[in-house]
């Protein structure tokens, strides 16, 4: 063995790292032993399966430990292309005629790639896949947030992989945009074999049009020592929470507007409004006005019988605690009985509009804030 490279048992037991990782058929399991990827490729091909990987390493099944390296994803023509292609081109010579220049097309805008990373001083692993080639940039360390924050972790992970799609104007063609961002992904393991073609997955050194050069095995260090480094990470980190920040705020500002918008579209914003209050207040209130204080009350929270029953407390006729005579106690039930089950299953009874109600002769007009800002927003 050449003093620089390695065999093929130690590159994988190095890509498997000192952490745990998901291993899939597609279906995930957790392993923190290195030595289980050996059966797990054997398997794979004897059962002609897929054999997956977790890019970064994992403490526990879907849970992240941190991120290691980033993942592209280059494919000439993947499932949704091909379904396409086949219904509008039914002749099987000329799917092939473009799926060849698709081919070149892609390789051309991987070596695009690969030199744009080479010009940064980055040296990726590169993988050639069945149908494309998966690219990877490693850091120089396994990186997480202090406070283990998983939205931080995966927007740092998008951040990073989309500071390299700038690299080309108009943005990269064949580049899967599924895995930006994914630091949850899975990736085939180089090295093992495709369920279909029965190629193997194997690393590449360089491409040049459409001559593909062979790499030998050697350490992830290299690897490592040519990727992404600590400032790298500190940039990454310090634009994901600028930009939780600003979706934080941007959801408080459309939940703002929302509330607004509704009150004047609709009334009703999860209490129950003056129209209805001046009435309770009073002790009085009509039968039809009283179930659709029931509908009122129940999505501003008073959603079980008792709290409804307590509400209805304030009427003059408020009989609910006679277990023999209960006028309030049946019309309760009956709601609950009849009305709350379709709510729960359609959401279809919403509170009336404040339109609706005044129709029926119930708004109190200028006495009601809702009504005096709804005119005013009007004029």
């Amino acid at each position: 063995m050449d003093k620089d490279h390695i065999s093929k048992e130690e590159f994988l037991l190095e890509l498997f790292g000192m952490f745990g990782r998901e291993l899939g058929d597609p279906m995930q399991h957790f392993t923190d032993n290195p030595n289980d990827i050996f059966q797990f490729i054997e398997d794979c091909r004897i059962n002609k399966k897929p054999a997956f990987i977790s890019v970064n390493p994992r403490d526990a099944h879907e849970k992240v430990s941190g991120i290691e390296k980033l993942f592209f994803d280059f494919d000439y023509a993947d499932k949704t292309f091909v379904k396409k292609l086949e219904q509008r081109i039914k002749d099987l010579a000329k799917r092939e005629a473009v799926y060849e220049k698709r081919k070149v097309d892609m390789q051309r805008e991987v070596s695009f790639f690969m030199s744009k990373l080479k010009g940064k001083g980055i040296i990726p692993l590169v993988v050639k896949t069945r149908k494309g080639f998966h690219v990877y940039i490693y850091l120089d360390k396994v990186y997480t947030v202090t406070d283990n924050n998983e939205e931080i972790l995966k927007e740092t992970y998008y951040q990073l992989q989309r500071g390299f799609m700038r690299d080309k104007k108009g943005g990269y063609k064949y580049l899967d945009n599924a895995v930006i961002g994914d630091f949850k992904r899975l990736c085939r393991i180089p090295t093992s074999i495709h369920e279909i073609s029965g190629e193997e997955c194997y690393l590449i050194e360089n491409i040049e049009g459409e001559k593909i050069t062979k790499a030998k095995f050697r350490g992830i260090d290299d690897f490592r020592l040519n990727g992404l480094k600590d400032e790298d990470w500190l940039r990454g980190v310090g634009l994901a929470y600028d930009e939780i920040k600003k979706r934080e705020l941007a959801a408080i500002k459309s939940k703002e507007e929302h509330k607004e918008n509704w009150e004047m579209e609709h009334g009703f914003v999860g209490e129950i409004r003056p129209c209805f209050r001046r009435r309770m207040e009073a002790g009085e209130m009509g039968h039809q006005m009283r179930l659709a204080l029931e509908l009122e009350a129940y999505w501003a929270e008073y959603n079980t019988f008792e709290k409804m029953k307590e509400l209805f407390r304030c009427f003059n006729d408020y009989d609910g605690d006679n277990p023999v005579s209960s006028k309030c106690r049946d019309q309760i039930e009956w709601f609950f009985k009849t009305k709350v089950p379709e709510i729960k299953k359609s959401r279809k009874w919403k509170p009336y509009r404040c339109t609706t109600i005044e129709d029926l002769n119930w708004c109190d007009k200028l006495q009601c804030p809702i009504y005096r800002r709804r005119n005013e927003r009007n004029e």
